[in-house]
């Protein structure tokens, strides 16, 4: 939980045709990034805005494409911490 988080502060993204994520898992990694680093810096006032929660659905017909997806060592990091 972010703390100074409001639930307005959400985004839902929702990619159809995902195939094995080469346009969701950039963006995921990115906001891990953002996320750590916000918890892990200071608390002497000069502390950067919580990220905002993403909320992500990946939707593709191929299995084979959705299997990989959820290979991939940055969606499994989000999806333990329940963000994808």
């Amino acid at each position: 939980s972010i703390p100074n988080r409001k639930k307005d502060d959400d985004f839902t993204i929702v990619e159809i045709g995902c195939g094995v994520g080469n346009a969701i898992l950039p963006l995921l990694e990115q906001h891990t990034e953002l996320v750590h680093k916000h918890a892990s810096s200071d608390d002497d006032g000069d502390v950067p805005p919580p990220p905002p929660r993403l909320n992500i659905h990946c939707l593709d017909f191929a299995p084979t494409a959705i299997n990989l997806l959820k290979q991939d060592p940055r969606f499994r990091a989000a999806a333990e911490e329940g963000r994808a």
